[in-house]
């Protein structure tokens, strides 16, 4: 006898029944083929339709085949997890499909004219990445006011003599030296108002440096100067001091010829005083904008007239007429009767200079965060809107780069390298001085009234910027 047994098909001997076996263990063979079928299969109530390849594509599950469906992102609105991936579309691809990030950053430098490969990044901390339109190349971090150069550690302010070591893998400065600004002249008495001081001269440009070398700043009250060793690499000269009702002239300035990338400009002269009461305007230093504004002139005579304004980097300071504020010159032009010259271009009567937009950044560092328009007088004696950076002041001092405004009391200086208002003659007998400056800029000269007579305003002094 040789039925087996067996309770799935799996378990069936397919060389059973033998020929030997009898007829009479035929049922028990079918018997058990019908039951390891039925056992094998006890959830067929129907035809199956698939065929033997259909149903080899369910080899190697795992799991029911619908769960690991279910667990799928759908096709419309998939929500994916963990980091999923894509065919990058070239760049400047517009369409539907799906964008990489490698797309995307490729797409962007390709739109704004930049290569994929950086310029060398050593020594190049706290540094931005500009272009100019063919190449890049890395530039100081800009600065909301230019003064914020004090509480930089990576751009230096001096304004005494003093050293600076180049730190290691800086392999280039930008320097500014500032001559001091000459002083402001006295009022004569009975005779003439004081003139104002010429502004100091300006040179600055990019100085190729290694790391650990010494850079040396003196600042006297004739010169500025940079050097490393025995090359003076940037000299600006002090402008000179008024002398009665005679302005001074600006200082001089001059560069070696290694230098590259820079310039050297003379400082404004200074207004003249005059057979009248009010001072001259100081001069403005020179500055990357060009050779500073001059001083505005005394015009006027009495008590209530107006101080000649200080000269701006881009523009002169007004001249002094009667019960009229007479406006500072800013960064981009000359102040005017009631308003200071802006960053953006001149005043004119009662109109403050405009500013710049950031379409029209100055490309300079130190000018770039000046862009403010210069203040405004409402009326002859109404509100004073202060100047913005770059702006000439009214009645008020100036703005970094932009001179003092005249005033019918006293006299204004400037936050940096713009000229000072001139003094007047506020009411009679007395009169007033001329306005001090901080930095680079001019006095302004002193007022005079018959016997009452002002001093003349220090001039500003001498001033380093070093950007790396």
């Amino acid at each position: 006898m040789t039925v087996e047994t067996a309770t799935y098909i799996n378990g069936l001997n397919a060389t059973y029944p033998a020929a030997s076996d009898p007829k009479s263990e035929g049922d028990d063979h079918l018997r058990l083929i019908k039951s390891t079928v039925k056992a094998s299969f006890p959830n067929v109530a129907g035809a199956v339709a698939a065929s033997d390849v259909e149903l080899g594509y369910v080899a190697g599950a795992t799991s029911a085949l619908q769960t690991q469906l279910n667990a799928k992102a759908p096709l419309a609105s998939p929500a994916f997890t963990g980091t999923p991936t894509a065919p990058t579309a070239a760049a400047g691809t517009s369409t539907t499909q799906v964008a990489t990030t490698a797309h995307v950053a490729a797409s962007i430098l390709a739109s704004s004219g930049i290569t994929a490969v950086l310029p060398g990044q050593t020594g190049n901390a706290g540094k931005y990445l500009s272009t100019d339109g063919s190449n890049a190349n890395w530039v100081p971090t800009p600065f909301d006011t230019a003064l914020a150069l004090l509480g930089n550690s990576r751009n230096q302010f001096y304004a005494a003599s003093s050293t600076f070591t180049v730190p290691s893998g800086v392999s280039s400065i930008r320097a500014y030296a500032f001559g001091a600004g000459g002083a402001g002249a006295a009022g004569v008495a009975s005779t003439a108002s004081g003139g104002g001081g010429g502004g100091g001269g300006c040179a600055y440009g990019d100085i190729a440096v290694a790391g650990g070398q010494t850079v040396t700043i003196t600042i006297s009250g004739s010169s500025t100067t940079v050097a490393i060793g025995a090359t003076t690499y940037l000299t600006a000269n002090a402008g000179s001091a008024a002398s009665g009702g005679t302005g001074g002239s600006g200082g001089t300035a001059s560069k070696d010829v290694s230098v590259t990338g820079g310039g050297a400009y003379t400082g404004g002269a200074g207004g003249s005083g005059g057979n009248n009461s009010t001072g001259g305007g100081g001069g403005a230093s020179g500055s990357p904008v060009g050779t500073g504004g001059a001083g505005g002139a005394c015009v006027a005579a009495g008590v209530g007239s107006c101080s000649g304004a200080g000269g701006g980097w881009g523009g002169a300071g007004s001249a002094g007429t009667t019960s009229q504020y007479n406006g500072g010159g800013g960064v981009g032009g000359a102040g005017s009767t009631n308003a200071g010259g802006g960053s953006g271009g001149a005043a004119s009567s009662s109109v403050a200079g405009v500013g710049r937009g950031l379409n029209n950044l100055f490309s300079d560092p130190i000018l770039r965060p000046l862009t403010g328009f210069g203040g405004l007088a409402a009326g002859n004696f109404g509100a004073i809107s202060l100047p913005q950076p770059g702006g000439g002041g009214v009645n008020s001092a100036g703005a970094f780069g932009g001179g003092g405004g005249g005033s019918l009391s006293t006299g204004y200086a400037s936050l940096f390298g713009g000229g000072a208002s001139g003094g007047t003659a506020s009411s009679s007998p007395s009169a007033s001085a001329g306005g001090a400056n901080n930095y680079a800029g001019g006095g302004g000269g002193g007022g005079q009234y018959n016997t009452s007579v002002a001093s003349g305003g220090a001039g500003g002094g001498g001033a380093v910027f070093i950007l790396y």
